[in-house]
Formats: structure tokens, C-alpha cells, sequence
């Protein structure tokens, strides 16, 4: 996909830190999972990124989470993994569905304590 289509792309996109092995092992977990290819991916460390996040308010340098972008909504930390979750269907659906029913502070906390330290994970995990 070329720089156009994707500010111009009516899918879902997730940004990623494309210097982070373990983001990058969930961006591949996704792909795997995607059968229906919903979403459209983008390193946060790309120029067009840094533009599609500056129309939502973002600045790219300090961005510390996954970011899904769907219908011109923003979602990130634990509700970005959430709603990619539903996407995929199937028993991931089912999970995404559990996650919600814990309350936002508690998730994103747990979402933070991962992002916080996931440099610290094997750049071999394979999710």
C-alpha cells in the first residue's frame, strides 16, 4: 500500500512502534489473525504516520501506545487492543468481549505495565 492510500483508506489502522520487537511480534500476531485483511498497518516511525497522527491531535515522538484508528475514532492502550480484538472474530472476539468487562483504569493499567517494559521481551517472542 502507497503513502496515498493510506490517508485515504476507509480501513481500520493500527500504529505500532516499528522499533519495538515485541509490538512488531503483535503487529505479525494480527496479520496472522486477520483473515479478512480489515486492517491496514503503519510504523509510527514512518512521515505519513506522523501525519495521519497529527490529524487526530497526536504527536508521533511521544506516542508510548498502539494506536487504532477506525471511522475517524481514536483508540489506544488497552480499548485499541480491545477493538481489534472484536475485529478478528472467532475466539478473539470472545476475548476482546471479556476484556471489556474490566474497568478501563484497571486495563490500561496492566496495558502500561506491559508497554513499560517491553524492551525487556525476547526479540524472538513469537505471540
Amino acid at each position: 500500500m502507497n503513502n496515498h492510500d493510506l490517508l485515504n483508506n476507509s480501513k481500520p489502522l493500527l500504529i505500532f512502534d516499528g522499533s519495538c520487537a515485541f509490538c512488531t511480534s503483535c503487529i505479525r500476531f494480527v496479520k496472522k489473525h486477520d483473515v479478512n485483511q480489515q486492517f491496514d498497518y503503519a510504523d509510527n516511525n514512518q512521515i505519513v504516520t506522523k501525519l495521519i497522527l497529527a490529524q487526530h491531535f497526536i504527536v508521533s515522538e511521544t506516542l508510548n501506545t498502539v494506536v487504532l484508528i477506525e471511522n475517524n475514532n481514536v483508540h489506544i492502550q488497552s480499548d485499541a487492543v480491545i477493538k481489534t480484538l472484536l475485529f478478528l472474530g472467532g475466539r478473539w472476539k470472545f476475548l476482546g468481549k471479556f476484556m471489556i468487562v474490566f474497568p478501563a483504569s484497571f486495563s490500561n493499567k496492566v496495558y502500561n505495565t506491559i508497554a513499560a517494559n517491553r524492551n525487556r521481551f525476547n526479540s524472538h517472542c513469537k505471540i
